[in-house]
Parts: C-alpha cells; structure tokens; sequence
C-alpha cells in the first residue's frame, strides 16, 4: 500500500515512486535505524541466542538455511525426513498459490455478478454497438 497526493493505492507502486523522493529516503532510513536498534538492545538485553535469516538467504539456498534452522533449534531430523520433505528441491512452504486458485468474491457476490452478466448477455444480443455506446453514454 502506498500514497500519493491524498490517494492510496494498494498495489506495486512505480519504480518513479521511489527515485529521489526524500519522504522514501527518510522513511527507509528511519526503519532501518529503528530495526538495528532493535537487534542492538534486544542482543544486549537478553543471554538468548539469536538466529537471523533473510528471505535472499532462504531463496538462494533453501536446504543450507533449513539445516541452519533445524540446528539452532535443536532439532533432531533424520536423512529420510529431510528427503522427504524437500522432494523436487521446494519445499511446499515457500510455494506460491497460483494465480487460478484466488477468487476474490465471495459466493453470494459470484452469483450476482453471474446474474448481472446474464442480463447483460441478453440485453446485447439483439443490439448494435451504436445502441450500446449511446445507452452507456446516457446512463452517465
């Protein structure tokens, strides 16, 4: 989600959005300083060991930081388990829903909208474009 001039938009907003635009600069810097300073004192606070790990580090070698994870926590695995779960080279954790699988409607809004294209359908059947355009035009 991203503002602009009084809009909100929730999307990926333009690259232009960020170029030189000091409100992003400020805004970056500032979480960045208030998310060390938050490792900073949490570490200095705390005798808890601390396991960092970042999406890129996942991305790139999802076995290496799983191990690293499973270590950390102490958790016993076994060659089968970890062949098992990392079968084709994904683990289904990380997968992405396809696109298909998303409806954004609820079922009661499917079927109006089912119902509203019905309509539609048969009233454009019998018309030309012009007759369309010029009824469009007038609802307005």
């Amino acid at each position: 989600m991203y503002k602009t001039e009084e809009k909100i938009h929730v999307a990926n907003p333009p690259v232009r959005y960020f170029r030189n635009n000091p409100r992003w600069n400020n805004s970056i810097r500032g979480e960045v300083n208030y998310w060390t300073n938050l490792i900073k004192g949490t570490l200095s606070k705390t005798n808890k060991p601390l396991l960092i790990v970042t999406y890129e580090d996942i991305k790139s070698n999802t076995t290496r930081e799983v191990f690293r994870m499973l270590d950390f926590l102490n958790v016993e695995y076994s060659a089968e388990e970890i062949i098992e779960k990392f079968k084709d080279d994904q683990l289904t954790m990380f997968k992405r829903p396809k696109a298909r699988d998303f409806d954004p409607y609820t079922p009661p809004q499917r079927d109006r909208v089912r119902t509203r294209l019905k309509q539609l359908s048969t009233s454009l059947h019998h018309k030309t474009m012009v007759e369309i355009i010029k009824r469009y035009l007038l609802e307005l």
